[in-house]
């Protein structure tokens, strides 16, 4: 006969298997994570670079157009504010007369024009009573051959944004959206008031890393994971970074849900499982409760069987010793019975062999 396992190792076996297959499912679903993520990284590092180099395709061609309407000998006022018009931003004429009447980083801007007639000065970006960003171009024109003043076009950074539509579309894909900092940090595309503060931190220029946003909602910040890619531009010294921002859980959703829905039906089995060794165990003991009332009852049916013999011998036994004590009482009253006949005649064989004597 087998010897059966004991139940706390049977216990130990199954709680060593269920760490087990927890540790491999585990395993299995970090390794697919870690491929889902990867592979999102290289998708949202290519679209930073395509959008960066379209976006620093966008802001040369506004620099290329204002050369363009603004180069040359101008004849008079009225043709430099045709130019502008052909250029189709906002801007002002600043005359030479006037340089010293304007704010001290548009005199800069201006004077470093100056020293590069031939070329658009970019920068810097500030920000508008509207709230909106503006990139600056300045340009110097001239008037019978010599410097006339410069002109400095206004770029809302809003409208660009707007006019990428790659860049605007990102906000609709994925839980993702795309922003342009400068390099203070600030988000200059789209402007206004950030809705999220993003924690990135790095020195290359460009890259891919998983960094955390922070949302404010009833005052209280909320700490988000996010995948960022980021590539950086130069415009004439004006440092641009781009950053493509995704959902780190909105990336790894999918997976969630599919280990979620293995989980449930892990637990399904492991319940069916449960189950069915709880019905063979309950049948196992049922058979061996049935098992041991069988051998109760032939172990009864023996003792009954010995009972009846015992009681058929006790039978015999009974009707000898009654036939015995009925034979010795019949045997006595017989004897009783014939000790005065047998009295009785010896008696008179006494008294006839006298009375033969006397006669």
């Amino acid at each position: 006969m087998k010897e059966k396992m004991n139940p706390k190792r049977k216990i130990t076996i199954a709680v060593l298997g269920t760490v087990l297959l927890v540790g491999i499912a585990f395993f299995c679903y970090r390794m697919v994570e870690k491929a889902i993520v990867e592979n999102e990284k290289e998708s949202m590092r290519s679209l930073a670079e395509v959008n960066a180099q379209s976006l620093m395709t966008s802001l040369r061609a506004k620099s290329n157009l204002i050369y363009a309407a603004l180069s040359g000998d101008m004849e008079d006022e009225a043709d430099i504010q045709k130019g502008m018009l052909k250029v189709g931003e906002k801007g002002k004429f600043i005359a030479l007369q006037d340089l010293e009447k304007v704010e001290a980083w548009q005199q800069e801007e201006c004077e470093e024009a100056g020293r590069r007639p031939g070329e658009v000065v970019c920068g810097p970006i500030r920000q508008s009573k509207d709230e909106y960003y503006v990139l600056y171009m300045t340009k110097a024109v001239y008037m019978n051959q010599s410097i006339a003043g410069y002109v400095q076009i206004e770029l809302n950074l809003d409208e660009i944004y707007a006019e990428e539509q790659a860049l605007s579309n990102l906000q609709l894909a994925n839980g993702g959206y795309c922003i342009i900092k400068d390099a203070e940090g600030k988000t200059i595309m789209p402007g206004g008031e950030e809705e999220e503060t993003i924690s990135v931190a790095h020195e290359e220029e460009s890259g891919t890393l998983i960094a955390w946003t922070y949302k404010a909602e009833y005052g209280v910040p909320r700490k988000t994971q996010k995948l960022v890619s980021y590539e950086t531009i130069d415009i004439d010294g004006e440092k641009l970074t781009l950053y493509i921002i995704e959902d780190y859980k909105q990336i790894i959703q999918p997976i969630e849900r599919i280990a979620l829905y293995f989980c449930l039906l892990g637990i399904l089995i492991l319940a069916w499982t449960g189950f069915f060794i709880y019905k063979i165990a309950a049948q196992q003991k049922e058979e061996e409760h049935l098992m041991k009332e069988l051998d109760h009852e032939k172990e009864l049916n023996k003792a009954n069987e010995a009972l009846k013999n015992q009681e058929h011998l006790m039978q015999k036994y009974n009707h000898s010793k009654t036939m015995e004590v009925l034979t010795g009482a019949i045997a006595h009253e017989f004897n009783n019975l014939m000790t005065p006949i047998v009295l009785y005649t010896e008696l008179m064989e006494y008294y006839v062999l006298h009375l033969d004597l006397l006669s």
